[in-house]
């Protein structure tokens, strides 16, 4: 009874984050204009998502690493929706997690003048070469994927959110050995 009721209870919370995607994807593909932005820090909003995210998989492991001391707050800060680059960057800490043997991701920060770079890296199953350039179709999921639970919307709503934010999303992937994405986003430090 108690296997049934796990399962009952996995299945809800699958459909709840599945539909919580389709809503965050119909609100990124609607109107822009409509979603407030400001200036925020990046590194506070990846802290964020980092807590949730370890609250809620407590297994998972988050390593955050800035590729050299930050001197000025404008090099961090970007202008952004903080919930919707929170979504984004969430989502990218959980697959890097998920889809990895150790349940670990490290974060690398880099800030360049009018840029800043956030790099997920893993060790875990990567993507296979013939399918790289599907991964950001919605509802897609690599075949060496299908066994690990998701929706496969996750990677094209977060590319979507970086692209409202005039930044740009990058996949590095070799099969067995690892992926690494890295966003980037313009900075308010100006170039």
């Amino acid at each position: 009874y108690q296997l049934i009721l796990r399962s009952l209870l996995e299945d809800i919370r699958n459909l709840n984050s599945l539909s919580n995607g389709l809503l965050d994807m119909a609100k990124v593909s609607s109107d822009a204009s409509s979603i407030i932005m400001h200036a925020a820090r990046i590194d506070e909003i990846l802290w964020e998502a980092y807590a949730e995210l370890t609250t809620r998989k407590p297994g998972y492991i988050i390593s955050i690493h800035f590729h050299e001391p930050i001197e000025e707050e404008k090099d961090l800060t970007v202008i952004g929706n903080p919930q919707l680059l929170k979504s984004a960057l969430y989502n990218l800490a959980d697959n890097g997690c998920k889809f990895s043997d150790n349940q670990t991701v490290k974060v690398h920060i880099l800030s360049s003048p009018g840029k800043v770079i956030l790099k997920f890296s893993d060790t875990g199953i990567g993507i296979p070469q013939e399918e790289a350039d599907k991964i950001l179709d919605p509802f897609y999921r690599a075949s060496n994927a299908r066994t690990i639970s998701g929706s496969g919307l996750g990677l094209p709503l977060t590319s979507r959110i970086i692209l409202l934010h005039n930044g740009t999303l990058t996949i590095e992937s070799q099969q067995g050995t690892g992926t690494t994405i890295s966003v980037e986003l313009p900075s308010v430090n100006p170039l």
